[in-house]
């Protein structure tokens, strides 16, 4: 019978973290392997395909018949924001554990990660060197991850920048904001360790990280979810002109339907800042509006089930998107009651949600699914919830078979209005009620992020297709993902060795063969290349996803698949 899995959260003066996670077998995959292409349901294989990996670096692709011991049947994609590889494990496995924190002390054998060397943090060659950020500075301030700043930080490949063309000052007197005698500001270059992102160290321990997964384009969150579910940021039919490069009309304000079309000149242009989607009624920024197909689209057409739940996404009796929260575990840490803390975030982003951006698959109104059943089937709904309508479903054995689960604004991790405290009080409680559900023995969890924030991070992106505009310097960040958690056989906390893509590949087929060359999602002529998406016509074209159900890693340089026993375990507390 399953153990229970306890559920944790950060409390000042408790000793506890949100660090539970399931109890795993020992690590033995190593690098450097053949990799085993693994069957997978043809229903789902379309879905997984929603992170593409770039292997090579000499290894080679075996084409075995190994099958999985459970095939995978659901697929949950947890998408936070906003954060470096190295601003959460530049130090990774190991912590500084002072006194009054809670305590990481790795598990023997456990590999090292491409993080920040001792060189790198005391002789950086960028004008600041990087410094450790505790728990109660956790809440900090937001970095420009702008389209061009971020080129520039990275200065060619130098990475010797990212102080003068990231680094901002705060927004709320609350935040932690360094700043240097000369008045710089600093705060782009710290990083925490597993004295504080002590969930995510005990999730790679256990499970699987990526030290080699980059996002598709510089820039903000929209251009990072619309390339998790459209595998492009080109085809904008109208939008502001400081958020779309190219000539297109203004959309106005958010309509309450899809039967209005959004204005257009006949030209598509390509997104380079975030706003908010034309399609939905919460939006308060200007709007913008795509045409083409997501991979929504590409699962209804196959009839697979799926579902976007987003936080917030319910409106209030007067029609507003109003649910908000404090900083709770924050809050807690450094001694505030979250219950009279005036600082309140909004739950629902509406620029987090990329769906809502094509008129096939919005719900301006933000309705609910005509009756649980109904949850991740094609209805007023249109596939796009309330986190609540998640769990209901998951209560009533209704769980689509892909899920996309975004967190509330105070625990998606943005800083400026998140922190990792709280963050990690969501994944904590979402991950242990996964593993408390019957589908878990065939479920995939992958955690990722969006984009970098323009936060520090010393490994330049590979450049696959140089673009040249005005607003361009280079391409990609780094960011800390993903990170897959499941209930499998293959290596603990091991690390894979294939470089990843944040990306919904093109994909015509319900099939895990990726196929690159024969997608149909890409909507670029051979004119419309620039600020699009990387070149796919590599060669991946026979890349393919495996199954965490074998003892081999991904494939090419760095990447990993964790192995996991295949019946959870009382989660552990640190304390």
């Amino acid at each position: 019978m399953r153990q229970p899995i306890s559920n944790t959260s950060a409390a000042a003066g408790q000793g506890t973290d949100p660090i539970g996670v399931a109890k795993t077998g020992s690590a033995s995959a190593g690098l450097g392997r053949r990799i085993h292409v693994a069957s997978w349901p043809v229903d789902i294989g379309i879905a997984l395909a929603a992170f593409v990996l770039l292997c090579g670096r000499g290894q080679t692709l075996a084409t075995g018949p190994s099958a999985p011991v459970t095939p995978i049947k659901y697929l949950v994609v947890i998408f936070q924001e906003n954060h470096s590889f190295d601003a959460y494990f530049a130090t990774y496995p190991f912590a500084a554990n002072p006194p009054g924190e809670p305590a990481f002390r790795p598990r023997p054998g456990t590999p090292s990660v491409n993080g920040l060397t001792r060189t790198l943090i005391e002789r950086n060659p960028n004008s600041l060197q990087p410094f450790r950020m505790d728990r109660t500075r956790s809440y900090r301030c937001d970095q420009d991850h702008g389209y061009t700043a971020e080129q520039r930080a990275r200065n060619g490949g130098l990475m010797d920048q990212f102080p003068r063309f990231d680094a901002q000052g705060p927004t709320d007197e609350r935040q932690f904001c360094r700043k240097t005698p000369s008045g710089q500001w600093a705060t782009v270059m710290g990083y925490f360790d597993g004295n504080t992102v002590t969930a995510y160290w005990n999730y790679a321990q256990h499970f699987a990280l990526s030290d080699n997964n980059f996002g598709t384009l510089s820039g903000q969150s929209t251009r990072g979810a619309l390339n998790l579910t459209a595998g492009d940021v080109f085809g904008v039919l109208c939008g502001p002109k400081t958020s779309v490069y190219g000539e297109v009309p203004e959309c106005g304000p958010p309509v309450s339907s899809t039967s209005t079309a959004a204005p257009t000149n006949g030209q598509l242009g390509t997104f380079v800042d975030d706003t908010d989607p034309y399609w939905d009624v919460c939006s308060t920024a200007p709007t913008a509006a795509l045409t083409g197909r997501n991979i929504g689209d590409l699962l209804t057409a196959a009839g697979v089930t799926w579902g976007w739940f987003q936080s917030g996404f319910t409106r209030d009796s007067a029609g507003a998107c109003s649910d908000s929260h404090p900083l709770e575990a924050f809050d807690r840490v450094v001694g505030v009651d979250p219950r009279t803390d005036p600082l309140r975030f909004q739950d629902y982003v509406p620029h987090h949600n990329p769906f809502q951006y094509f008129a096939t698959t919005a719900n301006p109104l933000h309705l609910p699914p005509t009756s649980v059943a109904m949850v991740g089937k094609t209805d007023q709904a249109k596939h796009l919830y309330d986190i609540t309508w998640f769990w209901k479903a998951a209560q009533a054995g209704h769980l689509p078979a892909v899920s996309f689960l975004k967190a509330p604004a105070y625990q998606n991790g943005h800083p400026g209005n998140s922190d990792p405290l709280d963050e990690q009080v969501f994944l904590v409680n979402t991950i242990n009620r996964l593993q408390q559900l019957p589908e878990w023995r065939s479920m995939a969890v992958i955690l990722a992020a969006d984009d970098s924030d323009g936060w520090y991070d010393h490994v330049m992106p590979p450049i696959m297709n140089r673009s040249n505009t005005p607003l361009d310097f280079r391409c990609g960040s780094r960011t800390d993902g993903p990170l897959r958690i499941r209930p499998s056989t293959t290596a603990a906390g091991d690390l894979s060795v294939c470089e990843g893509e944040l990306r919904q590949p093109h994909a015509d087929r319900p099939d895990i063969d990726l196929a690159l060359h024969r997608g149909q999602l890409a909507r670029r002529s051979a004119g419309q290349r620039d600020l699009v998406r990387p070149d796919r016509e590599l060669s991946r074209r026979h890349v393919r996803l495996l199954t965490a159900r074998h003892a081999s890693a991904f494939a090419g340089s760095r990447h990993g698949f964790a192995r996991g026993t295949s019946q959870p375990r009382r989660a552990q507390a640190v304390s």
